[in-house]
């Protein structure tokens, strides 16, 4: 399920909510310690950083019948949450767990403010914290819907005790929600292991740009991007391109196809080795040279060009020569 359909699925709006419902997350990614937690409050001090500023909203999660029960108190519905701010008045036991936002939260609390805006997503009666740490490592990076080995692995796992903190009643809804994850179940370890590989192909799309282009990655291919034929070229294999219907985006296609081509080849193109490969990388002589002369050419047939890319590829010819060099300079003494 995209981004944007999950947040349409679960988020309900923003309110003003008293900062003693605000249950701090003690697993947040962000570290929370005192020397943070002083940092945020020296910013609320001297910036006055402004509660109504959608980029200091906290995200929260609430128990969708509690919602439900505070607006009925109110004699309110949803819509409250999507016009002009407005406090909710929650059960004074109520507790929001933090999902972003804590040291702001922590700070608030030692500056003496009575309420903070967050927005609200709600969780459909499972506890934030049956996810412990222990379970989120088991089932990080395998894909149900994709694998019937990966499924298997989900059933067992829960057969033996996974989500213990779950409620005995809510297990089959909570397994029959982990079957339906499209791709890869995600994690913010996930998350930053993925990102160094992102970065790897950053690093290597980025040889292909002038080296003093002072702007983003994509601002470099957009201005190297040209209009060879008409449609959007679309690379179907390894060596084959077809041209398919103009598009409007075609600029951001063609980048997003270079990027992947990168993420092919990326072992050879920077010494960062495969997730989880315990094999020292070894380059082949002429391998890195190849694979960027190969990117290059790629990046012409989608439809960018600039001198740094034409220098690159310069065809079969010059691969097999430039390979042939460098080859014959690794065996010199």
């Amino acid at each position: 399920m995209s981004e944007t359909l999950e947040r349409q699925q679960f988020y309900k709006g923003r309110a003003k909510i008293s900062l003693h419902h605000f249950e701090i997350n003690k697993s947040a990614p962000r570290t929370i310690n005192e020397f943070n937690v002083q940092n945020m409050d020296r910013c609320l001090q001297s910036e006055g950083i402004s509660r109504l500023n959608p980029d200091n909203f906290v995200k929260v999660l609430i128990d969708a019948s509690v919602l439900e029960q505070a607006l009925a108190t109110q004699n309110a519905s949803e819509a409250i949450l999507h016009g002009p701010l407005q406090f909710l008045n929650l059960p004074d036991t109520t507790r929001l767990h933090v999902l972003q936002g804590n040291l702001r939260i922590l700070a608030a609390t030692r500056r003496s403010v009575k309420w903070w805006v967050a927005e609200l997503y709600t969780y459909d009666g499972f506890e934030p914290d049956i996810l412990d740490y222990n379970t989120v490592d088991e089932l990080e990076t395998l894909m149900p819907r994709l694998s019937l080995n990966d499924r298997a692995i989900i059933q067992d796992k829960m057969q033996k005790g996974i989500l213990q903190k779950a409620r005995s009643e809510d297990r089959p809804r909570v397994l029959d929600r982990l079957m339906e994850i499209d791709g890869r179940i995600l994690s913010f370890h996930t998350f930053t292991r993925d990102f160094l590989f992102f970065e790897a192909c950053m690093i290597a799309l980025k040889t292909l740009l002038p080296k003093n282009f002072g702007g983003t990655m994509l601002q470099g291919f957009q201005e190297a991007h040209f209009q060879s034929l008409p449609g959007l070229t679309l690379q179907v294999s390894e060596e084959r391109f077809e041209n398919r219907a103009p598009s409007v985006d075609e600029v951001i296609r063609s980048y997003e196809q270079l990027f992947l081509a990168a993420m092919r080849d990326f072992p050879s193109l920077t010494s960062l080795k495969p997730y989880q490969d315990d094999q020292i990388l070894k380059e082949e002589l002429g391998s890195r040279l190849d694979r960027s002369i190969n990117l290059a050419e790629i990046a012409m047939k989608l439809g960018f060009q600039n001198d740094t890319i034409l220098s690159h590829g310069q065809g079969t010819i010059a691969r097999y020569q430039m390979v042939t060099e460098e080859f014959l300079r690794q065996l010199q003494p």
